[in-house]
């Protein structure tokens, strides 16, 4: 779950990307950065850091680094060890490639094996196997002999893309410049990460999330790429657009359930309403539930809506949490240690409200149980006379491969108690936990169920296993310490 934004404009478009990155900051904190092109200098430029959008641009300079047409990202680290030199977008001399993506790729093994030789690895980050493999499809084609950009664009930049789905698994979408000649953007060919555009006064923008759009006040109407769809963006302003390989549609369902923020929205449907419509659904499913319970409490603040939904539907009390505004999304972090440490600083309940009350938090989903952990010990310290937790998503009982982190089952609280909620119940401390039914999310996401992946939740994937099975080793592995790539078959990567 990163966040990619990419913009082609007829002035500089250094400050709109950043100010991009800032509406989905929520989307990923380890890093941030942008790259492009100038068309006045010919030049390329890349600058890229550590940490939060504030955090890495804060003594940044945008006058100093235009470009007329340039990609960025927020980074959640899903692979790699999130150290500097994986901030992306990453920058390729020959072909002249800048690329961003968010995703995850599966075949992470066999990609290596088989670019090592040729191209040099420079980072742990998963996307140097989508730049290597378009890079040698574009040298393959001698995209340098093309007479026009029409020829270009059609006969060399979408085949090229097409072999990188072939190569290619996982779950990604991508953004990226090529050379002095334009913008490109394409999703997998199931669609599993989302990827919007829009064009306004000239200026092109592609962007994980419709909030960017938002931000940058872009008007007119916003396209979603469809599944296998790439885009390009041609210097002059000239837009191609081609469905290269389209699947099953299986866009993730963890999206408008957390990822999102809650005022963008995909094919016209907003985060938001999926949420309410969550907890509608989950107001008919536990009648009784609701009829003894004091007061409802959200955790995290995500979960705002569902829990004012239904407050608003039962008439019980809703004491807001507090967030400290400083904090990330403990969900991001990379450990256990670091995800409760932000778990234990970020909220604040008002005890007034809790003393002697039996207690509903309402929360989006519960996957390694940290947050659910910290809370209940807050208003068992507080004197609740009840914890109970009522999750707006089914169990997540398996790993996902596509970009959400959650990619070892063993971590998973639902996984280690084989879904039993007494016993879940039992590890957050709590007095019960509830759980929305999978038929009752299908109906709260307002597009058919066969138009997302479920896999975390039902184990059945929109791709073969063993096109990911790779990533999933290989992530264990990570989460076991091992810092070097000497276990990957022999293969090692350039130091930093």
């Amino acid at each position: 779950m990163c966040g990619i934004i990419g913009i082609r404009g007829n002035s500089s478009v250094t400050q709109p990307i950043i100010d991009g990155e800032f509406a989905f900051q929520h989307r990923g904190s380890d890093s941030a950065g942008l790259g492009g092109y100038n068309r006045e200098t010919d030049m390329f430029s890349r600058f890229v850091g550590k940490g939060t959008v504030q955090e890495v641009y804060r003594d940044f300079n945008p006058k100093l680094m235009p470009v007329h047409v340039g990609v960025g990202q927020v980074r959640y680290v899903t692979s790699g060890f999130g150290k500097r030199r994986d901030a992306q977008p990453l920058l390729l001399r020959q072909p002249p490639l800048i690329i961003a993506h968010n995703g995850q790729v599966g075949n992470v093994t066999s990609m290596r094996e088989k670019f090592h030789r040729r191209w040099m690895y420079m980072t742990e980050c998963d996307v140097e196997h989508i730049l290597f493999s378009l890079a040698e499809q574009l040298d393959t084609r001698k995209h340098y002999k093309a007479g026009s950009i029409d020829e270009l664009v059609q006969d060399i930049f979408f085949p090229s893309v097409a072999q990188v789905f072939e190569e290619v698994t996982g779950g990604y979408s991508v953004v990226g410049v090529f050379g002095r000649h334009g913008l490109f953007a394409f999703k997998d060919p199931h669609g599993i990460r989302p990827l919007s555009y829009a064009e306004q006064d000239g200026m092109h923008v592609f962007a994980s999330e419709t909030a960017s759009m938002e931000f940058l006040q872009m008007r007119n109407g916003v396209h979603e790429l469809e599944p296998g769809e790439a885009m390009f963006v041609a210097d002059d302003g000239k837009v191609y657009s081609t469905i290269i390989k389209q699947e099953r549609s299986a866009l993730c369902m963890y999206e408008p359930v957390y990822n999102l923020f809650p005022n963008s929205s995909i094919e016209g449907i907003y985060a938001i309403s999926v949420r309410k419509n969550s907890a509608r659904e989950f107001v008919m499913e536990n009648p009784d539930l609701l009829k003894r319970i004091d007061v409802i409490v959200d955790c995290p603040t995500t979960a705002t809506p569902e829990a004012e939904e239904i407050s608003l539907l039962t008439g019980i009390y809703h004491s807001n949490t507090g967030l400290r505004k400083e904090m990330k999304r403990g969900y991001q972090q990379g450990d256990d240690a670091s995800r409760m440490l932000i778990a234990s600083r970020k909220f604040s309940i008002n005890i007034k409200d809790i003393r002697g009350k039996r207690v509903l938090v309402v929360d989006d989903s519960n996957n390694r149980g940290n947050t659910g952990k910290v809370m209940a010990q807050l208003l068992w310290d507080a004197d609740a006379a009840e914890v109970n937790f009522a999750y707006m998503c089914p169990p997540i009982t398996h790993p996902c491969p596509y970009g959400n982190d959650h990619s070892i089952q063993q971590e998973l609280i639902a996984h280690r108690n084989d879904s039993d909620l007494d016993r879940i119940a039992k590890e957050l401390n709590a007095t019960r936990v509830y759980y929305l039914s999978l038929p009752g999310l299908h109906r709260a996401l307002e597009r058919p169920a066969n138009q997302h992946c479920f896999g975390c939740i039902t184990g059945e994937y929109p791709t073969e296993e063993n096109t990911f099975q790779e990533y999933l080793k290989l992530r264990i592995q990570e989460r076991n310490g091992i810092t070097t790539s000497q276990e990957r078959n022999g293969i090692t990567t350039s130091p930093s």
